[in-house]
């Protein structure tokens, strides 16, 4: 190979680096302003269950003729904080997936594990049960089940409402469902851009016929 080829090669690969590079800040930039959003919407979630579990404890506060009603809207605004949170989770993990495929090409171009953060560490240690990320984790969004439970309850044997009981089962049915397909999204995405990003075969530190295997221990972690 000539050093004007050579030469050539290392511009493609500096390119390609730069605009992996660039990507992945960008990402990660969206990832966190999403989680800032999503933790406004947990503040909003408990402010909303402390006025409802106010109003139920304390029946001065609202006649007893419409505080079934309130209760039921105030459970609705917690429905629909619980999926603009998984909405935010879910469009979340889209980047977090496709940021993990990112990683893997930036170090394929540099030919060694260099960047990562989302693809090795965070599977590795935030959303794994060695971490204490994870059981907090767990912990709070089986605080936000119990909420929704409660509230079921209180339809059912307090309230004495039976259609709004069976709406929030329904509800809660639905929305657990949502978290596990909402959970699953990073790999799938993942999985998807690293079949759908073609780095030039000059551009690759490792120009191996296997060049577009993800690096080993970058899988994601399940």
């Amino acid at each position: 190979m000539t050093s004007a080829e050579q030469s050539e090669e290392k511009k493609s690969a500096a390119l390609v680096l730069e605009a992996l590079l660039h990507e992945r800040v960008c990402l990660r930039e969206d990832i966190v302003l999403m989680q800032r959003s999503m933790h406004q919407t947990i503040f909003a979630f408990v402010a909303v269950a402390g006025v409802a579990a106010g109003i139920y404890f304390n029946e001065k506060i609202v006649a007893s003729d419409t505080r079934p009603i309130i209760l039921f809207a105030l459970t609705q605004a917690e429905v629909f904080l619980a999926l603009f949170a998984l909405a935010l989770i879910g469009n979340q993990n889209v980047h977090v997936g496709y940021c993990r495929a990112v990683e893997r090409q930036i170090n394929a171009v540099l030919g060694g594990n260099v960047v990562i953060w989302e693809s090795e560490i965070v599977p590795a240690f935030i959303f794994h049960p060695r971490g204490t990320f994870f059981w907090s984790y767990i912990l709070f969004s089986l605080s936000l089940v119990a909420v929704f439970i409660v509230f079921v309850a209180m339809a059912f044997q307090h309230v004495n409402q039976l259609a709004f009981g069976v709406v929030l089962t329904i509800e809660l049915i639905a929305l657990i469902v949502l978290t596990v397909f909402v959970h699953i999204e990073p790999f799938r995405v993942a999985r998807y851009a690293d079949g759908r990003i073609r780095i030039p075969e000059s551009a690759r530190a490792n120009k191996s016929p296997n060049a577009d295997a993800p690096p080993s221990g970058c899988a994601p972690v399940g």
